[in-house]
């Protein structure tokens, strides 16, 4: 693993591209417009 992390560092251009599939990935995952309505059905299950 330290021989990829290394890797990565001596290319830029590789470590840009993970960095955003990573970013949305994360976007896709947690933004506000998905875990929204997740968080009201379960509150609203919750409260009932």
């Amino acid at each position: 693993m330290a021989d990829w992390i290394c890797e990565l560092l001596d290319d830029p251009n590789q470590l840009k591209t993970l960095g955003n599939q990573a970013r949305k990935k994360v976007l896709e995952r947690h933004s506000i417009d998905v875990q929204g309505p997740k968080i009201a059905a379960l509150i609203k299950q919750v409260s009932s």
